[in-house]
């Protein structure tokens, strides 16, 4: 689809097109610029692809062949060396996960807003939101009942479905601190909308409710553990003395920003429940 929209442009000789045609003046040759690094050292730049071609040509034939070199027949390509060819056939997935994290780097330094580039990538096919559910149940059995913090109905154990506060796609991630119960209408309405910001703070205050009931287990350590990493916390004592205040502000400096940057990436914004 990358390709054939790219081809696209390229035909048309729009601005993108333009673009393209530029890459292509430049990416192939300086690709193979480190073959040939040391015949170019003092090269001016404007013979640097003239002699790339005439070394590749030279080069192919040799016992220490570079990766490629230029055909003109029947159109402009480039010709893989077949013992390089041999060497991407053996080694395919490795030289795929190294493109990717060097890929995954460059976006990531580039767009240092945007979390979990990786999950976006390369989105999981499934969800797995059985600890959520435990998680949840556990905290409803526990405490007094939730009110759904949308359309300020009952929450019932065992009845309710999973809602990200920030989208899913959005932050790529199933982290406790991200997610709340629902009713199920409520949650297939809300769908990938940012909810509005007046809902932040009830947010907060059911995930102050469901971390201070959990606290009190033998195994609250092990459960409250996307909290402890979000929080930066040493022990879970922090939570048991930790004042609403002091939950709220760090839940708010966390997801608020975020909620700004997915409206600014498209997601819309602003979403109420309206039966």
């Amino acid at each position: 689809m990358i390709v054939k929209t790219a081809l696209d442009h390229f035909q048309k000789r729009d601005e993108i097109g333009q673009q393209v045609a530029s890459l292509a003046n430049y990416v192939p040759y300086r690709f193979l610029r480190q073959f040939f690094a040391e015949n170019l050292r003092s090269e001016q730049d404007w013979k640097i692809n003239r002699h790339i071609r005439e070394m590749a040509e030279q080069a192919f034939h040799s016992r220490q062949p570079c990766l490629y070199r230029f055909v003109n027949s029947p159109d402009p390509a480039i010709e893989i060396h077949p013992e390089w060819f041999k060497y991407f056939q053996q080694h395919l997935t490795i030289l795929t996960g190294f493109c990717l994290w060097h890929l995954i780097n460059y976006l990531q330094k580039h767009n240092p807003n945007v979390p979990n580039i990786a999950g976006k990538l390369f989105e999981p096919q499934t969800r797995d939101l059985k600890t959520a559910r435990l998680f949840w149940n556990l905290v409803l059995r526990k405490s007094s009942p939730l009110i759904c913090i949308y359309s300020s109905k009952p929450i019932l154990p065992g009845n309710f479905s999973i809602d990200h506060f920030l989208p899913w796609r959005f932050v790529g991630h199933d982290l406790l601190w991200n997610l709340i119960p629902t009713p199920k209408e409520v949650n297939a309405s809300k769908s990938d909308n940012l909810p509005d910001p007046s809902y932040l703070e009830p947010f907060a205050k059911m995930q102050y409710q469901a971390v201070q009931s959990i606290a009190t287990l033998t195994r609250a350590e092990r459960m409250l553990e996307d909290y402890v990493i979000l929080f930066k916390i040493s022990s879970i004592d922090e939570f048991r003395r930790m004042s609403l205040c002091q939950f709220t502000n760090t839940i708010q400096a966390t997801i608020a920003p975020q909620l700004q940057i997915a409206a600014n990436m498209g997601f819309s914004q602003r979403w109420k429940y309206n039966p």
